[in-house]
């Protein structure tokens, strides 16, 4: 919970986004899903997240450049 003017009681959340293949996961979606989990009602200092490619793809790691921009 938060009270104004008081410390943050809510605990840290992290969420790991993975993917593998731009072809069967485009990147617009995990740029959409990396968005949603930023947008979400909760303290900023608080919400963690992390893209992991297991494809390594380029285009999923440009695609997230262009999303964090």
């Amino acid at each position: 919970y938060e009270r104004e003017g008081e410390p943050s009681q809510l605990a840290a959340v992290d969420f790991f986004v993975s993917t593998v293949d731009p072809l069967k996961e485009p990147p617009l979606i995990t740029a959409n899903t990396v968005l949603s989990i930023l947008a979400v009602d909760y303290p900023v200092d608080k919400v963690s997240c992390y893209v992991s490619d297991d494809g390594a793809a380029m285009l999923t790691f440009e695609s997230l450049v262009e999303t964090a921009e």
